[in-house]
């Protein structure tokens, strides 16, 4: 699930004279700096909170103008804490992390929500904050737990108040649930609020110096899970979340932020967050926002007039059918304005409905009610997307190889395979490829069997069936079989037909569900748990290289031709096989394509091929290989079946024990459909289900094998998808193995990637050709 963001803007502006012939008298600047804002300033005059908003998270000169105004509140007016629309418990802990050492800017970075720190605009904030660190801090008012640090000091902070490891456990299965924003209709909620006030309870008779903020921590950690629980806001599509469903948020971010005024009762505060979230209530103009308390609200009847709220807004592009402030702003040629609301009068504005500029509708309303003044930018400009370099941690801990004869610099080279052959079915003409249709029913019962998996046997395409049982897949290959197959049926394999197929599946009679070795009962979900437990000490977690020998078949979108790539890139992980969290997203390493060559190659014939090199530096800049980050399967397991969390998304089905060049391994199959690339780091899935293969002696992931059906309605909004259409069963196959190396820790080794979506390789074999083990420095041609 997503987090849930309001989007409504406040932007800063610079004042200089007003001009007579407008309807509103704006004050102009023109230039973002902060010593022409003395009308601003007079206007916030001896305000405690200023509330600063923006419309969406995405518009770069936005977060520039609210950075130079917060510049003007810091260094002119005293304000030295900055409170973040970002989590309360993680940028709190971000303080504990510095005083142990941390970098300010890896502690800020892993804390502040990653819409703000992923945007180039947004850097400066980030660079100045960290200089002065000692006279400005910045602190989070969210409820959302979703930082960095709640993984490394929840444990050190609740596990002293349990009597024991395995009560803190218990509720520590429930926080799992709590930090993906959504509790599954089995989450005991009763229990976890009575485990939660007991814990409260403790903590607040304690003697700790920090019991206020847990115990803080701990009310809205309740009340955000009775939110999560009932009122389920991250279960409803942007056409079903109102503006009501965020409620409970903000009352739990009004009352953080009213907790940390009388924490620092001294210190003055700017607020940095959504215009919808920021606002004062709006009463009597639009049906949705009478039944919203947003978080300003709180503050604004706390504090009065001693909370100044100041809304950036402008030019939507693409937007000028409507009379606004915002066009008129921009008629005037300036770049930036201020218009203070010291007045009861009605405007129509745009100022809290960014949408797609086709849905955008302004409000007339009266604007006082809200905020005391606005901010304007001439037309709002979208945000450029760069990673903050914020650099390593500065707390990470060496890791020791289990092999002490390997030092931190050994490297290791893999015997040459033979050499790769692509299959002629990737080379074939879509209209040789011919497709088999059919409908799969429970055999005893005669019923439809929806979301069974589909699956030739040579070319590897899949699919699964619909709602009403049936199925449509491509055969390219006249080798090709058909498995069919489904959690809780015996799987059956059967010949293509020419004619429709109606397929019956048993129901396994002795399902291999339980497994008893030494009295230990295992199923699924308990041998998961076991390798999960284990990657830390089977998967290096220290900073690595791999070096890939990458073969693909690649379409050109832009006039349809067909080649053949050879590419050999590296890839540093600095990480390592630590879990990180991939939202927000902050790829750690970086990449470089070393060697590249292609050809063109015939539809039909596979010929001899004769390679051309390529441009390597062209490749680097075009950031050759983004799509393989999810590959990994151990790598981001933070978001798929292997977070403990995401159990409940996914069925799980212990298949088989089979034996691996002499070696006993579990077979797990999984499946889950509708789910998020929050919870599967697949594109818009529709199915996603496939085999695990685990070490039954180390609980190692040994390989893993899975096939996607993507939702063809939700992924055709994605570039370059309107432009270049989607097939109709649109699919994606990955094969990818894991192999033990002499330092005792298993890598990845072996990738084959299928897909028939616009852009992606149809087929791409990775072999991993060596590792090396140790840090590295960022060097020229390399990216993130």
């Amino acid at each position: 699930m997503q987090k849930t963001i309001l989007f409504f803007p406040l932007l800063f502006l610079i004042f200089l004279k007003s001009n007579a012939q407008n309807k509103h008298d704006f004050f102009y600047f023109d230039t973002l700096d902060y010593h022409q804002f003395d009308v601003l300033k007079e206007d916030i005059g001896d305000a405690r909170v200023v509330l600063l908003g923006e419309p969406d998270h995405i518009h770069g000169n936005v977060f520039s103008a609210k950075f130079e105004v917060m510049k003007m509140l810091h260094e002119t007016m005293g304000f030295d804490i900055v409170v973040f629309e970002s989590g309360f418990y993680d940028l709190n802990k971000s303080h504990q992390a510095i005083q142990e050492g941390e970098s300010v800017k890896f502690a800020y970075t892993n804390s502040i929500f990653q819409i703000w720190h992923g945007n180039e605009e947004f850097h400066p904030f980030m660079d100045y904050v960290a200089e002065k660190y000692d006279s400005i801090k910045v602190l989070g008012m969210d409820n959302q737990l979703s930082g960095y640090y709640v993984e490394t000091y929840l444990r050190e902070d609740f596990l002293p108040f349990f009597d024991n490891d395995l009560s803190f456990e218990e509720w520590n299965d429930f926080m799992v649930h709590i930090y993906e924003y959504n509790l599954p209709s089995a989450f005991d909620i009763d229990r976890f609020i009575e485990i939660t006030n007991q814990l409260k309870e403790k903590v607040d008779k304690s003697s700790s110096h920090q019991k206020d903020d847990l115990v803080q921590t701990l009310y809205f950690l309740i009340e955000t899970a009775k939110d999560y629980y009932y009122n389920k806001p991250g279960q409803k599509t942007k056409e079903e979340f109102k503006a009501k469903d965020s409620n409970i948020r903000d009352r739990l971010m009004g009352e953080n932020m009213l907790y940390l005024l009388n924490k620092y009762p001294n210190k003055k505060m700017i607020v940095w967050g959504a215009t919808g979230h920021i606002m004062g209530r709006l009463k009597g103009y639009n049906e949705e926002l009478d039944e919203f308390y947003p978080m300003g609200s709180y503050i604004k009847n706390e504090l009065g007039d001693a909370a100044y709220v100041l809304a950036f807004t402008g030019k939507i592009k693409d937007v000028d059918r409507f009379e606004t402030i915002e066009e008129e702003f921009y008629a005037t040629g300036n770049k930036y304005g201020f218009y203070p609301l010291h007045s009861s009068k009605e405007i129509s504005s745009t100022v809290i409905s960014y949408d797609e500029p086709k849905n955008v509708k302004p409000l007339t309303a009266d604007w006082s009610q809200a905020f005391d003044g606005m901010f304007f930018v001439n037309q709002l400009k979208l945000a450029k997307h760069k990673v903050y370099d914020c650099g390593e941690s500065l707390l990470i801990k060496p890791v020791e190889l289990q092999n002490d004869a390997l030092k931190t610099t050994y490297s290791f080279q893999l015997e040459n395979t033979e050499e790769v052959v692509i299959p002629t079915i990737y080379l074939k003409d879509k209209k040789s490829i011919r497709n088999q249709i059919g409908i799969v029913y429970d055999e005893k019962t005669k019923k439809i069997l929806p979301s069974v998996s589909v699956v030739t046997t040579n070319s590897k395409r899949g699919t699964a069936t619909d709602m009403n049982g049936k199925f449509d897949i491509a055969i390219p290959s006249p080798q090709d079989s058909i498995i069919i197959s489904s959690i809780g049926y015996e799987t059956i394999k059967i010949a293509p037909s020419d004619m429709d197929l109606e397929i019956f599946l048993q129901q396994k009679v002795d399902e291999m569900s339980t497994l008893t070795i030494s009295s230990e009962p295992l199923t699924a979900k308990s041998i998961l748990k076991k390798v999960i437990k284990s990657i830390p000490k089977n998967y290096y977690q220290g900073p690595f290289t791999k070096y890939f020998d990458n073969e693909f078949i690649h379409t050109y979108l832009k006039d349809g031709t067909t080649s053949f790539y050879k590419i050999n890139f590296e890839v540093y992980d600095k990480n390592g096989y630590k879990s990180e969290m991939m939202f927000p997203m902050r790829y750690t390493g970086f990449r470089k394509v070393l060697e590249a060559s292609s050809c063109p190659i015939d539809s039909i014939e596979n010929k001899p091929l004769v390679l051309t090199k390529l441009d390597e530096k062209k490749m680097n800049l075009a950031q050759y290989g983004n799509y393989l980050l999810g590959y990994d399967i151990v790598n981001v397991r933070h978001n798929n079946f292997l977070n403990m969390s995401k159990f409940g998304k996914y069925d799980f089905e212990f298949s088989d024990v089979i034996f691996i060049d002499g070696k006993e391994v579990y077979a797990l199959k999984f499946y889950t459909e509708e789910n998020s690339f929050r919870s599967t780091v697949i594109l818009e899935p529709k199915t996603f289900y496939g085999t695990i293969y685990i070490n039954a002696e180390d609980y190692a992931i040994t390989k893993v094998e899975y096939s996607v059906v993507h939702d063809v309605e939700r992924l055709q909004h994605y570039y370059p998808f309107q432009k270049y259409p989607l097939e109709p069963l649109s699919f994606s196959n990955l094969s990818v193995t894991y192999k033990k190396y002499k330092d005792g820790f298993y890598y990845i080794n072996d990738i084959i990637a299928e897909a028939n979506i616009p852009g992606r390789p149809t087929y791409s074999h990775l072999k991993v050709m060596n590792i090396e083990i140790g840090e590295r420095d960022r060097e020229e041609g390399e990216y993130h």
